[in-house]
C-alpha cells in the first residue's frame, strides 16, 4: 500500500504559501545548491521539525577544529575515497576547491 504524505501548508496564510509533503518513512529528500545558499538552514528546519536525519558525508579534507570523524563528516584518504566511488559505494560524489566530497551509500540505506 503507497503511503500519502500528509502536508502543511508554508507561509503566513496569504496567497503565497505553498503546501510542502512532510517527510514519510523510506523517503530520501536531497538538499542541494552552491556554498551560502542555506543548505544547512534547510536542513536545520527539516531536523527541529519533523522526524529526520541528515546524512553525514565524506570528505578528503582534513578536519578543522572541532570536527569529528562520524559526526561532522567522514574523512577519507584520497585512495580510499576514489576506490569506494568506482565500487559504487557512493551515492554521489564532487570535487570542490581540490577535495573530495561525497556521500557515503551504506549510512543512508540504513536510514531509510
Amino acid at each position: 500500500m503507497h503511503e500519502t504524505p500528509t502536508t502543511e501548508r508554508t507561509g503566513d496564510g496569504d496567497s503565497e504559501g505553498q503546501e510542502m509533503a512532510l517527510p514519510v518513512a523510506g523517503r530520501l529528500i536531497v538538499i542541494s545548491g552552491p556554498s551560502g545558499v542555506g543548505k544547512t538552514a534547510v536542513c536545520d528546519a527539516l531536523l527541529s521539525g519533523y522526524a529526520c536525519q541528515r546524512a553525514i558525508t565524506a570528505t578528503t579534507r582534513a578536519p578543522r577544529p572541532g570536527e569529528v570523524d562520524g559526526e561532522h563528516y567522514y574523512f577519507y584518504e584520497e585512495a580510499k575515497f576514489r576506490r569506494e566511488v568506482d565500487d559504487g559505494l557512493f551515492l554521489e560524489h564532487a570535487e570542490v576547491y581540490e577535495n573530495l566530497y561525497g556521500t557515503p551509500l551504506r549510512p543512508v540505506s540504513a536510514q531509510l
